[in-house]
């Protein structure tokens, strides 16, 4: 006996539709079940009919194949090769970056400095903490005052993070 080949192309007579259905689903869930024997595969397979039924088979718990199955397909992408270009870009970006912040040191260290000196020639800390407290945004606590006046207040603020109540 020999076998023909079918043209693959939809079958009209709703009968032959239907029991090729089922005999090519029974093939594909023994294909399934082969596989999940000899290589040890963990194997879901789910397949609706024409009228909406559910068949499916699974090797183990579909429940847990479908939650791996969710994990795996939500995994980030793999990071692309940038081109050569974008690197120097960056590294341009980065150098830009690090000039900054070693200005922004150097400024710092001047003030230490100056706080420093100004302890040792007994003037006020204030005195050197309001050039650092006028870069602050405007200072307001909701009740009306929009700004501090008196330096020991600004003191006050600088070392508590609230206005004294002079």
């Amino acid at each position: 006996m020999v076998r023909t080949s079918i043209d693959l192309k939809y079958i009209e007579d709703v009968h032959r539709r239907r029991v090729c259905f089922s005999k090519r689903r029974q093939g594909l869930m023994k294909k399934a079940h082969e596989l999940a024997v000899l290589c040890d595969a963990d194997i879901g397979l789910i397949v609706f009919s024409d009228s909406h039924k559910l068949y499916e088979f699974s090797s183990s718990d579909m429940t847990q194949t479908m939650m791996r199955y969710m994990i795996a397909t939500q995994a980030p992408p793999l990071p692309s090769l940038e081109p050569q270009l974008d690197l120097s870009c960056r590294s341009e970006e980065k150098e830009a970056e690090i000039r900054s912040l070693k200005k922004k040191v150097m400024r710092l260290e001047s003030e230490k400095k100056s706080l420093v000196e100004g302890l040792v020639h007994n003037q006020p800390i204030w005195y050197h903490l309001e050039p650092s407290l006028s870069l602050r945004p405007p200072f307001s606590d909701g009740q009306g005052i929009t700004r501090l006046d008196n330096p020991k207040m600004e003191f006050h603020l600088a070392i508590t993070g609230r206005p004294s109540k002079l």
